[in-house]
């Protein structure tokens, strides 16, 4: 009786390590939309000098994005309640202050 016993405790033994998962890769590092790495090719045609100021004589439009600094952010609420009936602008409108 002892020996089923013991063969099954060395399978057990030898069977076990099997079992476990294998240890997750991590996940790739977030990489900024702000940063730009240049490559070996792009940095060989790279210049580096001091800014001056200098007349813009033409303008050139490209596509961009602009983000919010949520650090710098702030909501902006009425101290009273109340409820809105009537809005004089929509979102994306030019408004002055008066």
């Amino acid at each position: 009786m002892k020996l089923p016993a013991a063969i099954a405790l060395n399978l057990a033994v030898l069977l076990l390590p099997a079992c476990s998962e294998k240890p997750a890769a991590p996940p790739a590092p977030l990489r900024s939309p702000l940063v730009i790495e240049a490559g070996v090719d792009l940095a060989a045609r790279l210049t580096l000098g001091e800014p001056a100021l200098a007349e813009v004589r033409e303008s050139m439009r490209v596509p961009g994005r602009i983000e919010v600094d949520e650090t710098r952010f702030a909501r902006v609420g009425s101290p009273v309640t109340g409820r809105i009936t009537d809005l004089a602008a929509t979102v994306g409108e030019n408004v002055t202050r008066g």
